[in-house]
């Protein structure tokens, strides 16, 4: 598997959360590959590796597929979109940034700012993400014949390979993960399942409820469950209490989160000298996690998280040896579940 390759295909798809399975065909036939692929109705994507025999051990690794972005919610005069977020998203980082307005085509379009020549004393704030327009070329009446309200912005692709490893683009949040599973379902290809079933799940939603993943547990019943998903890294202006590219997955430490499952993951990483690194949480973990505690029939599943810079921007950025350093461990953890 071309690593490079599939982190960049899956950061440039877009997936904006509530619209998933539109654009999402090409990455399920890549799946079929590894077992028997199926989706529902709220957009996730499950892959399901049946055991041979009467499974012992239902094994769910879930990492959500949707991306953060913005929704149109007005055209107004001269052809500008009025805006609003879809998810976590910083005005900051949208200014002058290049987008995808996905109407009924792709259109190209950039997120307005006023030149700093012109700006007044009270433009000189912020405002929220409500307060942004969209510039896509187009006259009123021909943006209303193409774009809707409701209508799902996402940032233009613009994957980029750094040095030693490093790359950046959209939607690294949280197609890391994804990126993670996929190399883990690769090292697991060959492996014969007896007494365990694996489904893994790229999950919907998760960016403005996490509620579709919980949708997916409910029909999997797993006795064992690691979400995987990203975490911050430290940069300039963050504290070194964040994660390190390059320094392996963090394995998360909270009340939410299976402390059991964690020392399973942490000797596995040990015994295969697999980095790691440790987030400590004092409560939710802004996961799928803090939702599927409470369908999981009183199992706590475990957290996983890629460090990555500058999250919900359209730069975010990952070290690729994290990646297969997350991958590593998962494989390595289901390999030991197998033989229970």
């Amino acid at each position: 598997m071309d690593l490079e390759l599939l982190l960049k295909e899956l950061s440039n798809m877009i997936c904006i959360s509530g619209q998933e399975p539109n654009e999402t065909a090409n990455f399920k036939a890549m799946l079929a590959t590894y077992g028997i692929v199926k989706s529902d109705n709220l957009g996730n994507i499950i892959v399901t590796k049946k055991a041979t025999q009467k499974p012992q051990n239902n094994i769910m690794l879930d990492a959500h597929i949707d991306e953060v972005g913005m929704v149109v919610t007005e055209i107004i005069q001269d052809g500008f979109l009025k805006v609003a977020a879809s998810g976590g998203l910083d005005p900051k980082v949208c200014y002058g940034a290049e987008v995808i307005v996905v109407g009924k085509q792709h259109l190209k379009g950039i997120v307005c700012t006023i030149p700093p020549h012109l700006k007044s004393v009270n433009q000189n704030s912020i405002p929220n993400v409500n307060g942004l327009f969209i510039d896509i070329g187009l006259s009123f009446n021909k943006a209303k014949e193409l774009v809707k309200p409701g209508t799902k912005v996402v940032w233009n692709p613009n994957f980029l390979k750094l040095q030693n490893n490093i790359f950046s683009g959209k939607a690294l949040d949280n197609r890391a993960s994804c990126a993670a599973l996929c190399y883990a379902l690769e090292l697991l290809k060959d492996t014969e399942f007896k007494n365990t079933e694996l489904n893994v799940v790229f999950s919907a939603q998760e960016e403005v409820s996490g509620h579709a993943a919980n949708c997916a547990a409910l029909g999997i019943n797993p006795t064992h469950c690691i979400v995987i998903d990203t975490t911050f890294s430290v940069g300039p202006g963050i504290k070194n209490i964040y994660g390190k590219l390059g320094s392996g997955p963090m394995v998360g430490i909270s009340p939410f989160l299976n402390q059991d499952l964690n020392n399973i993951l942490i000797d596995i990483a040990k015994k295969n000298k697999i980095p790691y690194q440790l987030e400590v949480m004092g409560g939710e973990t802004g996961t799928n996690v803090d939702h599927l505690t409470a369908v999981l029939h009183s199992q706590k599943p475990a957290l996983l998280s890629i460090p990555i810079k500058y999250m919900h921007s359209q730069v975010e950025t990952v070290d690729l040896n994290d990646i297969k350093s997350t991958a590593k461990l998962i494989a390595e953890f289901v390999k030991t579940r197998e033989v229970k």
